[in-house]
């Protein structure tokens, strides 16, 4: 997998575990409304919700940035440079900066690249307002940005270097972009690919 990506590419992840799972459902509620995914929730409790398809926006909850020799990723502890391998082995979907933006360059790419490697230089704590900030608009009708200048969660470091190469987001401001918002970026792409797979 490692080499299927270009400098600039998005890389997501389908992890497991409670903050995944969380991070996942609150892709739900932005994208299927709050009714409909505490329908699906209780569904999942009583084991008869249907499994999560790779053309769902919120299949995944985590995100890195290929800058050529690595990937770029915010974790807990900050943003970090991790080895391009280190996903080979998970569920992902690969949001390519070239279907975002067709006519891509390579000075667009350095650009992101650049960028990229500023921020890991600076941020070092996570963005934990972040969270609470897409959490009080999933669950009210509050619009608030809240952030701290240095910390940034893996979904809006993502969405600032496809910012930095020229991607207009379709979704709100860069410092709330989940996971699923950059996955919903590419589903008529994944649509399009699944459709074209022959039936197992």
């Amino acid at each position: 997998m490692a080499t299927q990506l270009l400098p600039g590419d998005v890389i997501l992840v389908r992890s497991i575990g409670l903050i995944p799972s969380l991070i996942r459902f609150g892709a739900r509620v932005r994208y299927m409304g709050r009714l409909k995914a505490l329908v699906w929730l209780a569904k999942w409790v009583l084991r008869i919700a249907p499994p999560d398809q790779p053309t769902d926006p919120w299949y995944v909850s985590h995100a890195a940035v290929c800058v050529g020799d690595g990937l770029i990723e915010a974790q807990a502890s900050g943003l970090q440079a991790v080895p391009l391998a280190k996903y080979d082995q998970a569920e992902t979907v690969i949001v390519r900066l070239a279907e975002l933006r067709p006519d891509v360059t390579a000075a667009d790419r350095a650009r992101l690249i650049l960028f990229a490697r500023a921020q890991l230089a600076r941020h070092d704590r996570y963005g934990w307002l972040s969270i609470a900030s897409i959490v009080l608009q999933l669950l009210t009708p509050a619009r608030l940005d809240i952030s701290i200048d240095g910390a940034l969660i893996c979904s809006a470091f993502a969405a600032q270097c496809l910012e930095h190469a020229g991607v207009v987001l379709a979704t709100r401001s860069s410092l709330t972009t989940m996971p699923a918002d950059l996955a919903a970026m590419v589903r008529p792409a994944l649509e399009a690919e699944a459709e074209a797979k022959p039936a197992a």
